[in-house]
């Protein structure tokens, strides 16, 4: 009992027994209300006899007091008490923390009767100082306490993960810690220092968020009733002499300070002399009651400064989380040595790729680290670099870290600070630029084989130039000596040889990139079908073929033929690694490739594909080869074995059409070369895309002989115009009409045929133009004879397969496209079709 107690004792009696008399005559007409009390000091408390007291306790009675209102308490846990509240068992609940997350099922005073916080409370020896020294520890809470979960979401949020042992109430939660079951207790902040030195805990500077204490209610039904209690609040706030500071100040104090021994005897005496000094203590407590107000307001400038405090090292314990967060957290490797070598601390990944604990590396020497060795003495040169110069560049070492495959390339980065107690150390980061590494090398590959394309692209077609010659001389040979066997044959195998000389040049233009015949929708599954059909009938019996067709949508853009010609060079090329018999798997699917999975397959793009899969159980190919495989010309083959086109044929088609190819292998184990071709954006494939294409692309306003000129019947023989800057096709073209009956002008030179052709223009029947000329090309010969002659007849002739310049000009009304080098018979045909025989 407490002094001033003691000194009002008859007046006290004498006003509670008028107050009972009051009540009595007054409430029972008043509002009754169910109120939820649990045990939480110094807010609502119940003494072992059941009698419930504590600020907010004294404020509601106050407020019922006042209102008329009569107050039935029903006890029990804080967790029964939120139960009964939702459920509606009792009305009002006292002393709950507010939170958003709160006011969706209860409704709230909108005043604050007081603003508290939690605080962790340990034993003396824990060490525990924030939160992150709670990682591993065992802590007690309330169960459904807005203070542990405000320490659970600051544990997720600073990485730490203790473990939670919920409890009934605070005084379970200080006794758990007391009793060694638990390392931490998390408890409000007024109750610990009540009951603190009770357990041997103390107070950590580890603080949970302020929170405001105020009554909560049923949801939706006491609306009034919540509004007449903000207003005695806000009047009891207001006065200094009200219910609510006078029992505010009362029990903060108790909990700021314990009553000293001599005081109860003081009081002892008191009780034996107080009715000599009933005036004195009049007298006093009229002071006391000043110097309480003071105080009141002193502890709540305290009670600021404390917390301005705790805000501070809050502030630095985060920032030494996120300190700790990045630097466990970091996907590079981080190392901190002393200026020996010494590790002083490693991050989770540096120990990870070590295969040690961290833990365990701390103290060891780097060369005692297994995954440094091979690369230690140039560690420790650039370390001693580096104390003797302040710096030290960058540089590469492979490491082979634990769990991985194959040893990795990092890129180091190494430089002097200061530790934690001023003395200098080296802090190293690696970076795992493995697959940078092996980017580059596929980009130098890539640029090699680009320039290897562009060189066969013009070899093949000056090549092909060279065959126009000789394959049309041979032709005309065979036809002007019929009757002479020997000359024949011997005009045959020249024809023949040439012929092999113009499958050659095309692969070369395949791989060189240098056109692509007509696009159409294609369906992959349907043209693996096909060539697997006609495999299944040529080739050698003890080779299984098998297919795997998983694509649900195989439509790609592109030319049927050449993609077949892709499929059936991968399918020979399989086939050829397995002389004595094995498996062939052809598969498709659809796949789409991210930014990331593009990383590692170079000329890939982001987006939707069809993957053709080709593997086999062949001898495989060794790893310091796989390089060169898309190389033309380069064979594994004995000599004899065949020109070695086929890999680069199928790398030019795909990357022509937008796609990619990636290839594995492995001695002894087989192949499996992938592709990657854009799948088609269009809803479906059209019927018959897989029928041959013709010379000519199918669009109505191709290929159609414009009317002949006027004058032309009058005419014996149509008179041809041959442009060509080789003077061999020029001549060979040039007798080959002549021998089929046409009159001829041929020119070398462009700007001499526009000369011709302003003069003689009328005349012309047909212009046969080179595609690639010095000065004038062919495209623009053509275009410029078209505005002398808008019924110009022009075929375009080219060493080169039809490609997109081409393909532009047969929109704008060339009459057709021949390649070389061509046979009589195919230019006789062109011709024939155009302008019709001569003399007709």
């Amino acid at each position: 009992m407490s002094g001033k107690t003691l000194y009002f004792a008859p007046g006290i009696f004498i006003f509670i027994f008028s107050i009972m008399l009051f009540q009595s005559a007054d409430l029972c007409a008043g509002r009754r209300f169910l109120v939820g009390t649990y045990q939480n000091e110094p807010y609502v408390m119940t003494s072992p006899g059941g009698k419930v007291s504590g600020i907010c306790i004294e404020v509601m009675e106050e407020i019922a007091r006042l209102e008329g209102w009569e107050l039935e308490y029903v006890g029990g846990t804080w967790q029964q008490c939120v139960d009964n509240l939702q459920n509606g068992k009792i009305d009002i609940l006292v002393a709950m923390a507010w939170s958003e997350a709160r006011e969706e099922n209860f409704d709230f005073s909108k005043e604050t009767l007081l603003k508290t916080w939690g605080q962790a409370f340990v034993p003396e020896s824990s060490g525990i100082r924030s939160i992150l020294d709670l990682d591993g520890r065992k802590i007690a809470v309330l169960g459904g306490d807005i203070y542990a979960g405000m320490t659970r979401t600051a544990a997720e949020r600073f990485g730490v993960e203790p473990e939670f042992v919920e409890c009934g109430d605070y005084h379970s939660v200080l006794k758990m810690v007391a009793a060694g079951e638990a390392d931490a207790g998390i408890v409000d902040r007024v109750l610990g220092y009540m009951y603190g030195d009770d357990y041997d805990l103390k107070g950590t500077p580890f603080l949970i968020s302020p929170i405001e204490v105020r009554f909560a209610f049923r949801k939706g039904k006491w609306a009034g009733e919540i509004r007449t209690i903000d207003r005695h609040v806000r009047m009891m706030t207001a006065d200094r002499g009200s219910v609510l500071h006078a029992s505010t100040g009362r029990f903060l104090e108790r909990g700021r300070r314990k009553m000293p021994s001599w005081l109860i005897g003081m009081h002892m005496f008191l009780f034996v002399v107080v009715p000599v000094l009933v005036v004195a203590g009049i007298l006093m407590a009229r002071r006391i009651r000043k110097t309480r107000t003071t105080l009141s307001e002193r502890d709540d400038e305290l009670n600021h400064a404390i917390a301005v405090t705790r805000e501070a090292e809050q502030l630095l314990d985060i920032t030494e989380g996120k300190y700790r967060l990045l630097f466990q957290n970091s996907p590079e490797s981080i190392a901190i040595f002393d200026m020996d070598g010494r590790i002083i601390e490693v991050n989770r990944l540096a120990a990870k790729m070590a295969g040690l604990e961290n833990r365990e590396m701390r103290g060891r020497h780097i060369g005692e680290i297994g995954l440094l060795k091979p690369s230690i003495g140039l560690i420790l040169e650039k370390f001693g670099k580096l104390r003797d110069e302040g710096r030290c560049d960058p540089f590469e070492i492979d490491m082979h870290p634990a769990g991985a495959e194959d040893p990795r390339r990092f890129i180091v980065t190494a430089s002097m600070a200061r530790g934690d107690e001023g003395e200098p150390v080296i802090y190293t980061i690696s970076t795992d630029i493995t697959d940078r590494v092996d980017m580059e090398e596929q980009i130098r590959q890539m640029q090699k084989l680009d320039a290897i394309g562009t060189l066969a692209g013009g070899v093949a077609h000056d090549f092909n130039n060279l065959l126009t010659g000789i394959l049309g001389y041979a032709n005309m040979l065979k036809l002007s000596h019929e009757d002479d066997a020997e000359i024949y044959r011997f005009a045959d195998m020249i024809e023949k040889s040439a012929q092999r000389g113009s499958k050659l040049t095309s692969q070369l233009l395949a791989f060189a990139r240098k056109g692509k015949i007509h696009v159409k929708p294609v369906d992959i599954n349907a043209c693996i079908r096909g060539v697997v059909s006609l495999l299944e009938r040529t080739t050698i019996q003890n080779i299984a073929i098998s297919v795997d067709l998983g694509a649900k949508f195989p439509a790609v853009p592109g030319d049927p033929g050449q993609i077949e010609q892709v499929i059936m060079n991968l399918a020979l090329n399989a086939m050829e690694s397995m002389p004595s018999g094995g498996s062939l798997i052809i598969g498709t699917r659809n796949v789409e490739l991210d930014k990331a999975r593009c990383g590692t397959r170079k000329d890939a793009r982001p987006g939707k594909y069809v993957l053709v899969s080709v593997e086999d159980t062949g001898h495989g190919i060794p790893k310091e080869l796989q390089h060169r495989v898309f190389e033309p010309f380069f064979t594994t083959r004995k000599a004899g074995g065949g020109p070695g086109l086929g890999l680069a044929v199928v790398y030019g088609i795909v990357k022509n059409h937008g796609g990619c190819v990636t290839l594995e292998s492995d001695e002894n184990e087989g192949t499996r070369v992938h592709v990657y071709l854009p799948a088609d954006k269009t809803a479906g494939i059209p019927d018959g895309n897989l029928a041959p294409v013709m010379p000519v692309p199918e669009n109505p306003s191709r290929g159609k002989s414009a009317p002949k000129k006027q004058g032309s019947a009058e005419r014996a023989g149509g008179r041809i115009v041959i442009v060509d800057d080789e003077e061999t096709v020029l001549k060979m073209s040039g007798d080959m009409l002549t021998k089929l009956g046409y009159r001829i002008e041929i020119f070398n030179d462009p700007a001499k045929a526009i000369t011709y052709y302003e003069e003689h223009g009328a005349q012309v029947d047909l212009v046969i133009l080179d595609m690639i000329m010095p000065g004038i090309d062919g495209a623009e010969l053509f275009r410029r004879l078209r505005i002398i002659d808008p019924k110009l007849r022009a075929i375009l002739s080219s060493g080169y397969i039809i490609d997109e310049k081409a393909e532009e000009l047969l929109d704008e009304g060339l009459s057709g496209f021949i390649q070389k080098p061509f046979t009589i018979s195919q230019l006789a045909e062109m011709v024939e079709g155009l302008i019709g025989k001569p003399g007709f």
